[in-house]
């Protein structure tokens, strides 16, 4: 994911004068981690609220 991150960020999505830049924040939970499927939605959904919350940009890993 931290691969597919960083090209996106490099990519220039505008026009000529008028550059648009994309970021991705990910949040990522593991299945054999997290035994139930509300429980990984909820472990991902956190770790994506920490990932937006320290910026933005930025892949975050769920601990469990």
């Amino acid at each position: 994911f931290e691969q597919i991150r960083e090209g996106f960020a490099s990519l220039d999505f505008g026009q000529e004068h008028d550059p648009l830049r994309i970021t991705i924040s990910v949040g990522l939970a593991g299945s054999r981690t997290f035994g139930t499927l509300e429980a990984l939605v909820s472990a991902a959904g956190n770790a994506l609220r920490i990932a937006k919350a320290e910026g933005g940009n930025r892949v975050e890993r769920a601990l469990g």
